[in-house]
Formats: C-alpha cells, structure tokens, sequence
C-alpha cells in the first residue's frame, strides 16, 4: 500500500477527481434504482394477495369493557390453521384482496363490503406488507379464499 504523499505525478493524474459541484458526478437514473408503489416494502406490488380478516375485539375503557370491531390482516400460517378448523377465531369475516385494493401508498383504503363500524388495526400498513409476504411463500393458500 502506498501513502498519497509517496504518490508520483504521473500516479496522481490517473486519480479520478470530482470536485464539490454535483454537475461532475455521474447520474443515477430512476431506470436504475426505479420507484416503487410501497416505499416502505419495495419488494411487494400492487397484485400481491393480503387477507383482511374482521374481528371483534374487546377493550376495557373508563372500567367498562367495550365490544370493537377490527379489520386487520392475517398471515397465511394463521388464514390455513382457521380454514382447517384447528383454531377458535376472533375473526367472523375475512376478505381475499390484492394490496393494490386495500393500500394505496401506505394509506389504507376502506370498502364498501367491509362493515362500517370497522376500523384499521394499529400499524395496519406495515403489518399488512408482512402479511403480505407470507402469501408469497404459501401461495397455494390463495386459492382457498380467492380475490373478492
């Protein structure tokens, strides 16, 4: 390894420079690094399968217990222990969506079909794009509730 000072002339030519203007630096193109619809979960697209489930949900609020309803989504591992029946289950309905119906950006989109009452779970985004994933690597799952 040689140090910058034992560098001869002919060696410090060969070095590119780039001075502080951004003008002299290449460009990144958005062909290159493109944007994505979800920038929190660049991996997923707008066709990927999500299952929303509706669950009623209690919460003790001012000491009364109060009766909610949720829609939240549900992992694939989950969605296939309550089909097969395995599992007692907070949800009374469940939805089969693309992420394209349900988020648009990291909002979520309310349906018609969903009751009104209803409302997004916390962190429903984020929770969403990990469900989302798990559909990837159980895809035959997507075929016991399809798109709706």
């Amino acid at each position: 390894m040689r140090f910058i000072s034992s560098l001869t002339q002919a060696d410090r030519k060969s070095i590119p420079y780039y001075p502080l203007s951004t003008n002299h630096y290449p460009l990144i193109t958005t062909q290159e690094f493109p944007m994505t619809t979800y920038p929190a979960a660049p991996d997923l697209s707008p066709e990927d399968y999500i299952l929303i489930g509706v669950a009623t949900c209690f919460i003790k609020a001012e000491g009364e217990v109060e009766e909610i309803t949720l829609l939240e989504p549900i992992p694939s591992a989950y969605a296939e222990s309550i089909i097969q029946g395995n599992l007692p289950t907070a949800y009374r309905q469940a939805f089969g969506l693309s992420l394209g119906q349900i988020l648009q950006g990291e909002t979520a989109q309310r349906r018609e079909e969903f009751p009104p009452e209803a409302q997004f779970c916390a962190d429903f985004s984020e929770r969403t794009y990990a469900a989302a994933r798990t559909y990837r690597r159980n895809p035959h799952i997507i075929d016991l509730v399809p798109l709706s």
